[in-house]
């Protein structure tokens, strides 16, 4: 588990990228609760120790992925994008 969770600069340069409407701003804040309340079970990004969630599209949600770490008890929230199902 983790102590405290943190939102490194990167990520606020990121969220002021994405667009401002509810639907996008809701799928944020479900990858978040999702993020931390399951940090550990979300499996490191091959050979890094970056993590990520994202939505699936489902329920008309926006595509978009949340890239996170957990160092030293902190879970770090990095960044945030829109991403298309094609992409790896």
């Amino acid at each position: 588990m983790f102590s405290r969770v943190e939102f490194l600069d990167p990520y606020y340069d990121s969220f002021l990228r994405l667009e401002r409407c509810p639907i996008t701003h809701l799928a944020l804040g479900l990858l978040l609760f999702v993020a931390v309340a399951r940090a550990e079970r979300v499996a490191p990004l091959e050979g890094t120790s970056m993590r990520a969630v994202i939505t699936t599209g489902a329920a008309g949600l926006p595509r978009l992925r949340v890239f996170f770490f957990i160092e030293d008890g902190v879970l770090n929230i990095m960044h945030v994008e829109h991403y298309d199902e094609l992409e790896p």
